[in-house]
């Protein structure tokens, strides 16, 4: 549901790469952002749109009804950790 989420964003770790869509997880954490001032609620708008259309793609492609090649796939990137980085065993 929205809330599940909300939830799900705001657990996402900070500064990771982004997937293949570009996006990181940083920028749908501030997507998200909501206003906490009343007076301010219109601002929330964005964040409310957000929130709901990722909850309906994601409801829609649980069910089989929406069919997202770019989510079947996968990218790895070999990350070395020390030593010298011209040796492949590295």
């Amino acid at each position: 549901d929205l809330e599940e989420v909300r939830a799900a964003i705001k657990r996402m770790a900070n500064g990771k790469a982004p997937g293949p869509s570009g996006v990181t997880s940083d920028a749908f954490r501030a997507m998200i952002w909501s206003e906490p001032d009343p007076e301010k609620a219109e601002l929330n708008n964005d964040a409310e749109f957000l929130c709901d259309y990722v909850t309906e793609t994601l409801r829609l492609f649980w069910l089989g009804e929406l069919d997202i090649e770019m989510w079947k796939e996968g990218t790895l990137s070999p990350v070395p950790k020390k030593g010298n980085l011209s040796l492949p065993n590295n």
